[in-house]
């Protein structure tokens, strides 16, 4: 047995041994299996590189990695192949797992770097281009990057001694060299950066960045003809970068060579086929160029050829609209529509535009319930039932579609400013605000956004709010005529004379922008009574040739007036008359000079014959109107309004005056009548919602139909520094019982027009009903006190009613005085 054991024994250890042998020779071969695998991979993808196949190269890279997740020697080339072919995002992954993996490696700490400072991660930079010169501080490689930081973050003297070293040891450096020509533009010495920068091309002619530099400083020294052949040569050298094509095309066009400049739009499509942007822009320079046709083929082609025709059968559609071929536009849709293929939705969206403009409103409804029901939340589609849903006032409606766009798009602009007017409208100044202030912002305060939110703000008496709306939109866009413009009369408006002759020249920059600019100087001069120099500024236009323009002999002729030179306004309105014996203008500047020289009845005269002539213009009719005041014809100055609505076909501003004088006359029906017609003109208009509701409220506040809807229309006047609007809001609020909130609004009213008999007894009845009589009583005896001075006031009577009921009472020691009237 013990034979037996011991034979077992060592059997058994011979076996183990022989497995262990075995083992240790098959780990072994493994071992040098994947080293020579890895070597194989290695050696294929730098000969596919050398091939020009880096696509393939990479993939080989990648089976390294498969083998040996830690091989810094692949990642950097697979990190250099990305960047050659413009994935720089994707190639820094490959740096940064790279720097992890070798604590060691100076180079891709460098890339890394060079990437951080493109995207102007400069803390980051500096971080990776510190541990790079801790590493290697005499490479120039290191030194140019760690110079590049330096001088971004503006240690100017610092990054020039280190670029220095760099071309100390390595001359022709392009980094390097880089920093030490950048530093001679900031000097000034454009010559010497020019000869740098040749020099180092002679050496890198390959880098891009040099050329696209030594481009800039051409244009910098204002030499185009070197500037188009330096950028010719880049196109020639580098013949895949689209941009610089494109650059050349500009150029090209610039310069009426149109064959050159459509050969290099055709080479970008060619570099990029089946590019929609590419082929839109050939298609707007043949368009621009070429003419309709030219256009209207190359459209064809691309539809023919592209495999998403929709871009560009939406381009045909507009190329017929805007050529007035509207009905064409439409069958380009239609045709899509009645095939059921492509874009059918896309198709009846357009086609619900064009029946919008062709006041088809039914049909739009139609097309965009059934874009709704296949995409409900389509929002060109919702954009255009909440636009139809306003105009119709419904808008709680058209809020809720809007909110279900918003909730797709939250920041679409058009539907921002859609839900901004319904909640206005709907009397929520708080929510509308908001929504024209944020799309004002996502919109980057585009200029039209920009306007509509300044004339909502100006709506209701925010004229800081305005100006800082137009003032950030004006230095986004500072090439923007309106915005320069809105801008310059705010703050003519807010008399910040300075601020307005600081718009003007920006307007002077304009290519046309100098007449505009001289008007907002003459107007600052004028509002600080400085008339003589405001009419020498205006005659300096006239010798131009725009006296009889926008207002400037109008301008002319007051400040001359104002300056005490009436002769010589006279003279200059005569000269027009000479040249052009019907010019509306001059005849009715001559009939004012002439009321001034003549007397009162050859003005008439003159008044009488020009409305003869230009029946339809309503400011005729405001001048003859204050003419028969003046001759206390009252029935006469109410017919002549009424004519004038007539004949102006509705004129707003006219209906207006007629709304106050019928009003005024005891007429309310027909007051109200002509309010209700400029409230359905203008729905937005914060002056006509004011006027018809403070109509309503004080003449029909005994039916409650009349008085809800006079209480849903003035609530969008919440929000409003307007005194005469927040009275009218504080009346309403108060007959709808929402008293609290009724006298927190009438004493801002209150305080704001002291004077005013009505407003002191809307908020004296505020108060009585609120249960605060000390300072009912105030209000309400102030009100009184007015209206025995003379002030118009048809409410003694309740006034006096109001007053009886009162209890006498002593000054509440706990409340604060009342706004506006217990400090009268």
């Amino acid at each position: 047995m013990g034979n037996a054991s011991d034979m077992l024994k060592s059997l058994f250890h011979r076996r183990a041994s022989t497995v262990a042998l075995l083992t240790g020779a098959l780990l072994l071969a493994a071992c040098d299996s994947v080293e020579e695998r890895i070597a194989g991979h290695m050696e294929r993808a730098e000969q596919l590189s050398v091939d020009g196949e880096p696509e393939k190269a990479i993939v080989e890279l990648r089976n390294v990695l498969q083998l040996k997740a830690d091989h810094v020697e692949a990642r950097l080339k697979i990190a250099r192949l990305l960047e050659d072919g413009g994935n720089f995002q994707a190639a820094v992954g490959h740096y940064l797992v790279a720097v992890e993996n070798d604590v060691t490696n100076v180079d891709a700490r460098v890339r890394l770097a060079q990437y951080m400072l493109v995207t102007n991660q400069l803390d980051r930079a500096l971080e990776l281009s510190d541990q790079a010169y801790e590493l290697r501080p005499r490479d120039p490689d290191v030194l140019a990057v760690r110079a590049s930081t330096a001088f971004q973050m503006d240690e100017k003297d610092f990054a020039i001694e280190l670029a220095s070293r760099a071309v100390e040891i390595e001359p022709t450096h392009a980094a390097a060299n880089v920093v030490l020509i950048t530093h001679q533009v900031e000097a000034g010495d454009l010559d010497t950066a020019l000869a740098m920068a040749d020099t180092i091309l002679e050496v890198h002619g390959e880098d891009l960045s040099l050329h696209l530099m030594k481009l800039r400083l051409l244009e910098l020294m204002q030499r185009p003809e070197a500037a188009l052949e330096q950028l010719e040569l880049i196109v020639r050298d580098f013949p895949k970068i689209a941009t610089a094509r494109s650059a050349l095309a500009t150029q090209y066009i610039e310069r009426g060579q149109l064959d050159e400049a459509e050969a290099q739009l055709r080479e970008i499509l060619a570099l990029r086929p089946g590019d929609v942007d590419s082929q839109l822009e050939v298609i707007r320079f043949l368009l621009a160029n070429r003419g309709f046709d030219a256009a209207e083929t190359e459209v064809m082609s691309a539809i023919d050829a592209a495999e998403d025709p929709w871009p560009f059968q939406e381009t045909l559609s507009a190329l017929y609209e805007q050529n007035d071929r509207d009905d064409d536009a439409i069958a380009v849709m239609q045709a899509i529509v009645d095939a059921g293929e492509g874009n059918v939705i896309g198709a009846k969206v357009r086609l619900a535009q064009f029946a919008i403009r062709r006041e088809e409103r039914d049909r739009a409804e139609t097309l965009v319930d059934d874009v709704l029901t296949t995409d409900p939340e389509n929002v060109d589609a919702l954009a255009i039932r909440g636009a139809l849903q306003l105009e119709r006032n419904e808008y709680d409606a058209a809020i809720e579609t809007l909110r279900v766009g918003l909730s797709a798009e939250p920041e679409d602009v058009r539907l921002l400013l859609l839900s901004g007017r319904a909640h206005m409208l709907n009397g929520n100044d708080a929510l509308g605000s908001d929504q024209l202030a944020t799309a004002t912002r996502v919109s980057n305060y585009r200029p039209d956004v920009a306007l509509e939110y300044t004339r909502y703000l100006l709506q209701r008496g925010r004229l800081d709010g305005a100006e800082a709306v137009l003032s950030e939109a004006a230095r986004r866009a500072p090439n923007d005529r309106e915005l320069l413009t809105a801008l310059a009369d705010l703050r003519l408006r807010q008399e910040d004379w300075v601020g307005a002759e600081a718009v003007a020249a920006q307007l002077r920059e304009l290519d046309d922008g100098a007449v505009l600019a001289e008007r907002v100087i003459a107007a600052s001069m004028s509002g600080q009574e400085k008339f003589a120099e405001s009419a020498q500024i205006l005659q300096g236009l006239a010798n131009d040739g725009t006296v009889g323009m926008d207002g400037t002999m109008t301008a002319m002729v007051q400040n001359l007036v104002a300056a005490q030179r009436t002769e010589e306004a006279s003279a200059l309105v005569d000269d027009v008359l000479r040249d052009d014996p019907e010019n509306y203008r001059a005849r009715l500047l001559a009939a004012s000079l002439a009321q001034s020289r003549e007397g009162t009845a050859k003005a008439i005269e003159m008044f009488e014959a020009i409305l003869e002539d230009f029946p339809q213009n309503p400011e005729i009719y405001f001048v003859m109107y204050r003419v028969r005041l003046s001759q206390n014809d009252r029935e006469g100055a109410l017919q002549l309004v009424r004519d004038g609505v007539v004949e102006t076909d509705g004129n707003v501003r006219l209906r207006l005056l007629l709304a106050g004088l019928e009003e005024a006359a005891g007429n309310f029906d027909a007051a109200i009548e002509q309010y209700e017609l400029v409230f359905e003109a203008t729905p937005e208009s914060l002056i006509a919602a004011n006027n018809l509701a403070s109509s309503l409220a004080e003449h029909r506040a005994d039916d409650p139909e009349q008085l809800a809807r006079a209480i849903r229309i003035a609530k969008r006047l919440r929000g409003t520094n307007v005194p005469e609007m927040q009275d009218t809001l504080g009346w309403t609020l108060f007959l709808g019982g929402e008293r609290e909130e009724a006298v927190a609004v009438l004493q801002q009213a209150a305080a704001g027009l002291p004077n005013n008999p009505l407003v002191q007894y809307h908020l004296g009845a505020a108060l009585a009903a609120n249960d605060q009589p000390y300072r009912a009583r105030l209000a309400l005896e102030r009100a009184l006190a007015l209206a025995s001075a003379g002030a118009p006031f048809p409410f003694v009577s309740e006034a006096e009613e109001i007053l009886a009921t009162l209890p006498e009472a002593e000054a509440p020691s706990s409340e604060p005085p009342l706004s506006g009237a217990d400090n009268q």
